[in-house]
């Protein structure tokens, strides 16, 4: 008679925000939406994700345990920095034509009245870079 084989008892599968790489790649997904929405909100909460994705993938490492999520949590953190540096940057060189943008739009009554800001908005963003000729940007969207 021979006695069943022991297996070892099968642990439950743990959710991604349950593991420190799992945590670090959520944190740096929050950081991209916040680079998104608030260029400036994004650049902190974007290296506050980029510090603890790095230190998770040294724990990680010294630990001898998987790294994947914490080193995809460094690549969308450092992609979410990039993005956020660019659009914090681009808001401060055009604040200028955002605040006159904004001051037309508050006057502005009618659509066309709106279309008009919008159109010297263009413009004067084609002033303000070297690389455009006039009448080549127009916005994809109505800020």
């Amino acid at each position: 008679m021979t006695t069943p084989s022991q297996t070892p008892p099968k642990t439950p599968r743990q959710s991604i925000a349950d593991t420190s790489g799992g945590r670090a790649l959520l944190i740096s997904l929050a950081g991209l939406a916040m680079a998104m929405l608030l260029p400036l909100v994004g650049l902190v909460f974007t290296l506050f994700a980029l510090a603890v994705a790095v230190r998770t993938t040294a724990a990680l490492r010294r630990q001898k345990a998987r790294v994947g999520a914490a080193v995809a949590g460094i690549v969308i953190s450092v992609f979410s920095l990039l993005f956020a540096l660019l659009a914090t940057v681009t808001q401060l060189y055009l604040a200028d034509e955002f605040t006159a943008y904004y001051a037309c739009k508050r006057g502005a009554g009618t659509v066309s009245a709106q279309q008009h800001c919008v159109d010297q908005l263009e413009r004067a963003v084609e002033r303000r870079m070297p690389f455009l000729q006039p009448g080549q940007f127009e916005l994809p969207f109505v800020p």
